[in-house]
């Protein structure tokens, strides 16, 4: 019967982990303005203090490109993105380093942003979206989006790395 019982309980508590793993995750894929999937992935996810952003893309032109997470939910208007994502109040806020594409058009990035979650809240990214731009911040005529994928929390629980 003891045995039975840690093994009910055991059980329970790796779903609960599992759930929990789900809401702090998320996953934007991003297409690229003519409609082509880009191949590749934007992973988010909670951790100390804020959110931890990991891109990996490929199809992008070479060079730098500058990448924010946008307050609007929708990539269907392209040639008016909307605002950056940030939260009234506070520094935190949507803007990340550039992403650089190298020759190949492939490029990573990790990040982290501060006062951002996945999870339910005012910090929330859950549900808006990633704008990846022509060109790198600051340069003239960046604002041009090339690429844009909707942030959408994780379905299924993920293994740690």
């Amino acid at each position: 019967m003891y045995d039975k019982t840690m093994l009910i309980a055991a059980c329970l508590l790796s779903l609960s982990a599992d759930a929990m793993a789900m809401d702090s995750r998320a996953v934007a894929l991003p297409k690229a303005a003519d409609g082509r999937a880009l191949d590749g992935r934007i992973e988010l996810a909670d951790g100390a203090g804020g959110l931890r952003v990991d891109a990996r893309i490929a199809g992008l032109p070479p060079g730098p490109h500058a990448m924010h997470i946008h307050a609007g939910g929708d990539c269907a208007n392209l040639a008016q993105p909307g605002e950056h994502f940030h939260v009234e109040g506070t520094h935190a806020h949507g803007d990340l380093p550039d992403l650089v594409a190298d020759a190949a058009g492939k490029a990573t990035l990790t990040a982290h942003l501060p006062g951002l979650t996945v999870k339910d809240g005012a910090g929330s990214v859950a549900g808006r979206t990633v704008m990846i731009h022509a060109l790198g911040t600051g340069a003239a005529g960046h604002n041009h989006v090339i690429a844009c994928a909707v942030i959408a929390r994780a379905a299924t629980p993920q293994t740690t790395r």
